[in-house]
């Protein structure tokens, strides 16, 4: 809209008069320079601190480059009033016209010169170059691509859909592609086995993060705890490209954090019984560490022993392994929670029902899918059964 209203209002100013085009031109030049400047000086600040993972210097040239603007500029120059003058002001158009101009040139600038040039930018930059991590992804997404091709071509001549021959062919053909896909990777997995690691680590944490948001929306784990643990899997994967990950405890976490430890301060100070972070979010920290932990190396089990997919027994054993050791490491931690604290022990109970009500309201998502039951009806079950439970795991 607001790009529409600044057509309306500039069908009166001459762009192409002289008196206006070297103003734009010089406005276009001290906006670019301005950008540069922020951007190189600003991560040269970063670098110089050491805090940060150093930006590669392509990066910095496309972000010097690419500065589109809009419309919070011309928000900005509509707010000038329009009878705004100066004894010495003699151009041909008003003081707001001539920063409008200049505004609206600038923005045209970065439009159609910046923004139609950014793709052949980056191409001169090399950074739409496949680098080896993305190569090692691709290869093992056309490998899984081909598998589930085949097993689509398994179910449809079961069903009668596709003639003996035909799918003897396009089993044959699926085979091959699935068998130089499998090639390839153990190839390029030979020279680059810390992407191969990577990966593995990458689809261990996405397995987390999925079943993670599955505990909390059933309520199996506490909002504190559910925030607690999202952050330590972001951080995780920051920290892919620099160091093997680890999983830490849910106290070395809270005792490593600043501002965990500045609001258990505050809360204290001011008369607070409890920390921050309770025990009862610990507990169910490491109920879902647990679920979690399971659910991957059950999952990496499963790619293991995979038709056609590479064999990646080594690296898979070794992931599973620490999983296995997250997991009983959490059983460990939890156990010693509840010793010392013996109301924890309630809290198993409501686990279990949160558990099992998120079981039962899939079953009734399932029954009305099929059409056995109504919306309502559906939704009386789900709070009969609910409160059902509630009372039997008091």
């Amino acid at each position: 809209m607001v790009f529409l209203l600044l057509g309306f209002l500039l069908t009166g100013i001459n762009f192409t008069s002289p008196a206006i085009l070297l103003p734009i031109a010089i406005a276009i030049l001290v906006a670019m320079f301005a950008r540069a400047v922020s951007v190189y000086a600003s991560i040269y600040l970063l670098k110089f601190q050491k805090k940060e993972k150093p930006i590669p210097l392509a990066w910095q040239h496309l972000l010097s480059w690419g500065s589109l603007r809009g419309a919070l500029a011309i928000t900005m120059v509509l707010l000038i009033p329009d009878d705004l003058a100066l004894d010495y002001w003699n151009y041909p158009l008003s003081i707001k016209e001539f920063v409008m101009a200049l505004v609206i040139g600038s923005i045209y600038f970065t439009l159609f010169v910046k923004g139609l040039t950014i793709g052949k930018f980056i191409k001169k930059l090399n950074l739409a170059k496949v680098g080896s991590y993305e190569k090692m992804e691709y290869l093992e997404g056309k490998s899984v691509l081909y598998n589930a091709l085949k097993d689509i071509l398994k179910d449809e001549y079961k069903k009668g859909e596709i003639k003996k021959d035909e799918y003897d062919r396009k089993l044959k053909v699926f085979d091959a592609k699935c068998l130089a896909a499998k090639e390839k990777i153990e190839k390029y997995s030979h020279r680059h086995k810390k992407f191969l690691k990577k990966s593995l680590t990458k689809y261990a944490l996405g397995i987390e993060r999925e079943v993670l948001d599955d505990l909390y929306s059933a309520k199996e784990i506490t909002e504190k705890g559910y925030k607690k643990f999202l952050n330590k899997l972001e951080n995780q994967e920051r920290m892919l490209s620099e160091r093997s990950v680890e999983i830490k405890s849910f106290d070395h976490i809270i005792n490593n954090n600043i501002i965990d430890n500045i609001l258990n301060f505050l809360h204290s100070f001011f008369g607070g019984k409890d920390k921050v972070f309770s025990n009862r979010d610990k507990y169910f920290y490491y109920k879902a560490l647990i679920e979690t932990s399971r659910a991957v190396v059950e999952e990496l089990k499963k790619i293991s022993v995979k038709d056609g997919v590479i064999d990646r027994g080594e690296e898979i054993l070794e992931l599973i392994n620490k999983y296995n050791g997250f997991k009983n490491g959490a059983v460990q931690k939890l156990n010693e929670l509840i010793e010392q604290n013996k109301d924890l022990k309630d809290s198993d109970k409501v686990f279990l029902a949160n558990k099992i009500i998120s079981m039962e309201k899939k079953v009734l998502g399932d029954i009305l899918n099929k059409n056995l039951v109504t919306e309502k009806v559906k939704k009386l079950l789900e709070k009969e059964m609910e409160e059902e439970l509630r009372k039997e795991f008091k």
